[in-house]
């Protein structure tokens, strides 16, 4: 998010092209693969896939639980999945740097690779 800020900064400023600067940014989506996304509920997880259609609703693989201890890893498409377990509204609430919560990202490397490919 941080990087996309920046890259929006430069372009209103005219120092790139800012359709080009637009294309890029909607190539990489908001949540690109690799990425480490709170959700509404808590939980932690990495994003595995975009979604073209809803692209503030990425495939993820929870990897913590909402109190952010390892928790059984598990697949959750937030296009499909409406609520949590609690019945809330299932969405990101924001975004975390990779070494937050003791990630390591390299062990989930084929499933994002495999994403990707």
């Amino acid at each position: 998010m941080e990087a996309i800020a920046i890259l929006n900064k430069i372009a209103s400023k005219k120092h790139t092209d800012n359709a080009l600067t637009m294309g890029f940014i909607a190539t990489l989506g908001l949540f690109p693969p690799g990425s480490i996304v709170e959700l509404t509920s808590g939980e932690i997880a990495i994003v595995l896939e975009q979604n073209p259609e809803h692209r503030l609703k990425p495939q993820v693989l929870v990897v913590r639980d909402q109190d952010k201890k390892p928790a059984p890893e598990r697949y959750v498409d937030l296009a499909e999945v409406e609520t949590d377990a609690a019945g809330r509204p299932y969405k990101i609430k924001g975004m975390h740097r990779p070494g937050d919560f003791d990630i390591d990202l390299l062990q989930f490397q084929s499933l994002i690779t495999k994403a990707l490919g």
